[in-house]
């Protein structure tokens, strides 16, 4: 599969990083990292301006469009997660690294473009190696993809602030996600998970490119075959 980040410039200026800050960030992500701007100095959604601040694990992800090994496809899907979550946990260790209080963290949907081998050398090898068991999204992908379709990742939830969770989906996050969709011209979007599917519902989308299924996470009793298995016959 390939990893094509097109569209993740005009998502990240959507959300009000200037076109040189977001060639930045991507640019940052594609050697395999995280990014880390400083929040001072991006520009932010002001009516969560006072949390982002005081937050130490806000994050973005930004889109990736997966695309079969041989030929960019014609026909797309899109995967819309939930949000792109923060683990306090994990990021601890920055504080002392990187002294990344008051910056955001900014990756992609699972954080599938870092080899598994360097998100056991950023956590430890024994101690948080397991928060990073992502095998099913990639799973997941890699299958739509053998299928001839190119994989859109995106969250519904454009941010994740630790101290302000969120239950319900802002109108500037539904709209981030409308102009996602008139770009990317999805023929399905498979909505994982209750958030995402009560957003999408109340969009004017054609009710049969919706394929509503469980979040991943909220089934931990299924394979991951099981769970690939249900999204191809939903399709």
């Amino acid at each position: 599969m390939n990893q094509d980040y097109s569209y993740a410039i005009s998502v990240l200026q959507d959300m009000g990083y200037t076109e040189t800050e977001a060639s930045e960030i991507v640019g940052k992500i594609q050697q395999g990292g995280y990014a880390f701007p400083y929040k001072k100095a991006m520009s932010v959604n002001e009516s969560k301006c006072d949390e982002w601040m005081r937050d130490n694990c806000t994050g973005i992800d930004i889109p990736v469009l997966w695309t079969p090994q041989q030929d960019k496809s014609s026909d797309t899907i899109v995967l819309l997660a939930q949000d792109p979550l923060r683990d306090n946990d994990y990021w601890d260790y920055s504080t002392k690294v990187l002294q990344h209080d008051r910056h955001v963290i900014v990756g992609t949907p699972y954080a599938l473009h870092i080899s598994y081998e360097t998100k056991r050398t950023l956590v430890g090898a024994k101690k948080k190696a397991k928060r990073y068991n992502v095998g099913v999204y990639r799973a997941i992908i890699e299958k739509l993809c053998e299928r001839g379709y190119n994989v859109y990742c995106t969250d519904i939830f454009k941010y994740y602030m630790r101290e302000t969770p969120c239950n319900e989906v802002a109108a500037s996050d539904v709209e981030l996600f409308v102009n996602e969709c008139k770009r990317v011209n999805p023929i399905k979007i498979v909505a994982m998970g209750k958030k995402a599917q009560r957003a999408v519902a109340e969009l004017h989308i054609e009710p049969d490119k919706i394929v509503s299924v469980p979040h991943p996470k909220a089934r931990p009793q299924r394979t991951t075959e099981l769970i690939v298995n249900d999204i191809i016959e939903k399709l």
